[in-house]
């Protein structure tokens, strides 16, 4: 049962390893993708307002791109590294043109180039760095581990339970049958007309046909024994009882003989 146990715990571990990589593997790839979305849509919307160089609009667009929580912030500088907007998340919080998210609290920054179509000539308005927090999948990722060891642990009891009821039923309780029944025999105080249940046709019940063809012979062997013991008395009883009426009749015996040959020599005389 152990074995079992700790081979099926052993198989449910690397059951939720593979699910915890793959939930991973997938978490990420979708928060790549919403962060090349914000990239792509900040393409779009930031090199007119930083042409026009309107800062409200740099910020109402940059604002709308934070409502992603991978987002930790964006900011945004012109050719010159003049900081045109900057957005921050602190906790819940949004923070505007203040200095750059911590180093805690991003995992990764995106440097995108911007340009602006001036008639058909594309021209370099500036950079957009986009803090990206990768942390924002632990969560997730923190009850897919939580997920699976549940299920181990559930699992583990259920096989464990399942498998002692089996072997209890089918293996335990017959054997603890067969091995009293074999005490009984080798104590002297069997009884020989038992017989065990071998009617199941398992490994038990083959286990139970061998020790009552066993049994049956030693009940053979036991009753030809008290056969021969029971003839071997009542011939005793016979000899003896010769014997007694031998020794019992032996002096009328002696003078009918000792009569029987003096009997000539009487009708002689006469």
């Amino acid at each position: 049962m152990i074995q079992v146990v700790v081979a099926m715990t052993v198989l449910l571990i690397a059951f939720g390893y593979y699910d915890y990589t793959s939930t991973k593997d997938q978490l990420v790839k979708d928060l790549n993708q919403q962060i090349a979305a914000v990239e792509e849509r900040l393409k779009i919307s930031l090199p007119g307002p930083i042409w026009d160089y309107a800062p409200e609009f740099i910020i109402k667009n940059i604002q709308s791109e934070m409502s992603t929580p991978a987002v930790a912030g964006i900011k945004v500088v012109s050719n010159d590294k003049e900081i045109l907007g900057l957005v921050a998340r602190r906790g819940n919080e949004l923070i505007l043109n203040k200095d750059e998210p911590s180093s805690s609290s991003f995992t990764k920054q995106v440097d995108v180039k911007l340009f602006y179509d001036d008639d058909g000539e594309q021209q370099q308005v500036g950079q957009v760095f986009i803090f990206e927090n990768e942390n924002v999948i632990k969560p997730a990722l923190q009850r897919t581990m939580a997920q699976a060891i549940i299920q181990g642990i559930v699992m583990d009891i259920i096989v464990a339970l399942a498998i002692f009821f089996i072997l209890s039923g089918n293996v335990m309780r017959p054997l603890s049958q067969v091995t009293a029944a074999i005490n009984d025999i080798a104590q002297g105080e069997g009884d020989l007309t038992k017989r065990l249940d071998d009617s199941k046709g398992d490994e038990i019940s083959q286990l139970a046909a061998g020790f009552n063809q066993f049994v049956e012979q030693l009940q053979d062997m036991v009753r030809n024994i008290s056969e021969r013991s029971n003839l071997l008395q009542e011939s005793s009883q016979q000899t003896s009882q010769i014997v007694d009426n031998t020794n019992q009749g032996w002096p009328s015996n002696r003078l009918r003989s000792i009569w029987w040959r003096q009997r000539p020599l009487r009708c002689l005389n006469r």
